[in-house]
């Protein structure tokens, strides 16, 4: 008589199939990895849209590494971007380009080009252009000039506040006495530190956002394919466009006699 299996039984058999399942599927991704149609599967048993998850997926295989970077007293004070461009990087693709950057910061700026290699500057902000194979790599990069300068007063105010405080002490301050103003200016350094690090984390995350966005503008432009003449505007090339005709030379006369007469 063939075995019966109870219903916690068929639970735990359940549970060992399914764990056994995600193991071997485990497995199968560590030696194959996921496939494009793995992820938009994925996302559908997720609740995410296939096709934004197959954009993301894409996105991803675009970026390229950018390993600009600069830091004072530790602190990261740049932010950087590079983006991979499917070519042809027409004119058109060029200008729309630095016309993006303009407006995205605000700033006309001056453009180069070089050898090939085409560049959009404002102060420290860079934005390349270079070739790569029929592709273009966009990289973006930026450092906060004015960090350098604050550090530096913060370190300044630091060791001001160190000569002070010896000085005092060697005419005869007790330190109880300078405990206060020790507390104060410990305060006003460490106040000013705080400031100034919340001020370049939140320009970073500006900048990174506002290339990030460039990017991605440039990605639509390019998926878009060539851009097109709409139809309005082939209707208002070809359509013919009365003009009144000009006046005879009688009825110039007769205005010029009218004229006369007013």
């Amino acid at each position: 008589m063939p075995r019966t299996y109870s219903q916690d039984e068929v639970r735990e058999i359940i549970r060992r199939a399914a764990d056994a399942t995600a193991e071997k599927e485990r497995k199968a991704s560590e030696d194959t990895g996921f496939s494009l149609d793995d992820l938009r599967d994925l996302a559908s048993s997720t609740g995410i849209d296939p096709e934004v998850m197959a954009e993301a997926a894409r996105s991803l295989d675009r970026e390229v590494e950018e390993p600009f970077e600069k830091r004072v007293l530790g602190m990261k004070i740049s932010a950087a971007k590079a983006i991979r461009i499917e070519g042809p990087f027409t004119e058109e693709d060029w200008q729309a380009l630095v016309s993006d950057c303009r407006t995205t910061f605000k700033a006309k700026g001056s453009v180069h080009d070089a050898s090939g290699l085409r560049e959009w500057s404002n102060g420290n902000l860079h934005i390349l252009v270079e070739p790569a194979g029929d592709d273009v790599i966009i990289r973006m990069r930026t450092h906060h000039g004015a960090t350098q300068q604050m550090a530096a007063g913060s370190i300044a105010m630091a060791m001001a506040m160190f000569v002070m405080v010896i000085t005092a002490l060697a005419e005869g301050a007790t330190a109880p006495e300078m405990l206060g103003t020790v507390a104060f200016l410990a305060a006003a350094v460490f106040g000013a530190g705080g400031l100034l690090v919340a001020h370049i984390r939140n320009w970073s995350r500006t900048r990174e956002s506002q290339m990030e966005a460039i990017g991605r503008r440039m990605e639509q432009r390019k998926a878009k394919g060539p851009a097109t003449r709409t139809p309005a505007l082939e209707a208002a090339s070809t359509e013919r466009i009365e003009l009144p005709d000009e006046p005879t030379a009688e009825q110039e006369a007769v205005l010029r006699t009218r004229q006369q007469e007013r």
